[in-house]
C-alpha cells in the first residue's frame, strides 16, 4: 500500500519561520520514528572522536578515541571531530583521511603491528614512517591534527542557554539542543526547567547554519 493509501488525517503545526520548521521537524521525526524518513531518524549511537596524548611528555603523540555524542560536555570547547552515525563509518572515514594523509594507522591504533616493526602502510608508501623511527611523534601529531581541521565539531560559544527570535517565537536553545520554541517569558522559564536533550547531529547543523543569521539572546 503506498504512503497516500495510508493516510488517515493530517495534522499541522505553525512555525514562526524556517528555522523554527527545520527544528520542529528534526524533534518530531526522533520522537516519531516513522518508517519513512530514515535520514532525520534518532540515531543513539553517533559518536565523534577526540584526540588523547600518548603521554605526559611536551613530544608525546596523539591517538584518536572514539566516545559517544552524548558523552561530550559541548560547553567546554571540545576538541572532537567528525559526527558519525556508527562506529563503522567513524573508522572507515579516519582510515580513509589517514591514508591520504600518509599517517600511519599503527600509530592511530587502527592497525595491529609488532612494536617496531613497520606498518602495512609504510610498505605501500602509504606512512611516513613514524612506526619505524623515521618521523618524530610530535611532527605525525601536528600532521594528524592539521589534517583534521576541517572535521572539527564547534563547541557551544556560549555561556549558557540562549533564545533566538523568529518572528513571534523564541527558540530556546543549550550547548547545541533544542528545547522548543516559546511565544512568552514564562514559556522560555518552562522549556528551561525540563530535562535537556541528548545532543543531535542534524539539530547541530541546523543551528550552526542559522545561529549567525539571527539575534542571540542569552539567557
Amino acid at each position: 500500500m503506498s504512503l497516500s493509501q495510508q493516510v488517515r488525517r493530517v495534522d499541522w503545526i505553525e512555525t514562526a519561520g524556517e528555522m523554527g520548521a527545520l527544528l520542529k521537524e528534526a524533534q518530531l521525526i526522533k520522537r516519531w520514528q516513522p518508517t519513512h524518513n530514515r535520514r532525520l531518524r534518532r540515531n543513539d549511537d553517533g559518536c565523534t572522536w577526540r584526540l588523547l596524548p600518548t603521554s605526559s611528555d611536551e613530544d608525546a603523540g596523539l591517538k584518536p578515541e572514539l566516545i559517544r555524542t552524548s558523552e561530550v560536555n559541548w560547553s567546554q570547547a571540545p576538541e572532537v571531530y567528525g559526527l558519525f552515525n556508527s562506529q563503522k563509518d567513524a573508522v572507515k572515514t579516519l582510515r580513509e583521511i589517514a591514508e591520504g594523509a600518509q599517517l600511519c594507522l599503527a600509530t592511530l591504533g587502527l592497525d595491529k603491528v609488532p612494536a617496531g616493526r613497520p606498518c602495512f602502510g609504510y610498505q605501500l608508501h602509504q606512512c611516513s614512517g613514524v612506526c619505524i623511527g623515521q618521523e618524530s611523534l610530535a611532527s605525525h601529531a601536528q600532521r594528524l591534527r592539521k589534517v583534521l581541521s576541517d572535521w572539527q565539531v564547534q563547541s557551544w560559544p556560549y555561556p549558557g542557554a540562549v533564545k533566538v527570535q523568529e518572528g513571534a517565537d523564541w527558540h530556546v536553545l543549550d550547548a547545541w539542543t533544542y528545547l522548543g520554541s516559546a511565544s512568552s517569558e514564562a514559556e522560555v522559564e518552562g522549556l528551561l526547567a525540563q530535562a535537556r536533550p541528548t545532543f543531535d547531529k542534524d539539530t547541530y547543523k541546523i543551528l550552526v547554519s542559522w545561529l549567525p543569521r539571527l539575534k542571540v539572546e542569552q539567557i
